[in-house]
């Protein structure tokens, strides 16, 4: 990770709390470094603004669609989601 994605979004509430790091992981793998939370906060999917689309990864929105559908199966715009900012700490 190079520190390009900096938002998740879930369908459930992760568990963790803002100005807390935590191991970065990848699926069950653990990767070097760490990240911080910034904010956690609810939202609907269809409210994703363009910004959100950078910090997630992505430049197209139809790839974030995509992969969304990809994870959970499913796309609806109004489904409330759990949005995560982040910030990566490599390791030193």
């Amino acid at each position: 990770m190079k520190g390009e994605k900096t938002m998740t979004r879930r369908l459930r509430k992760p568990p963790v709390k803002p100005n807390k790091t935590y191991p970065l992981r990848i699926g069950n793998r653990c990767l070097p470094g760490e990240i911080k939370i910034k904010e956690i906060y609810c939202q609907r999917l269809g409210d994703m603004k363009n910004e959100d689309l950078i910090k997630e990864g992505f430049t197209k929105f139809e790839d974030f669609k995509k992969d969304w559908i990809e994870i959970y199966r499913f796309w609806d715009e109004n489904t409330n989601v759990w949005v995560v900012e982040f910030e990566y700490l490599p390791k030193e």
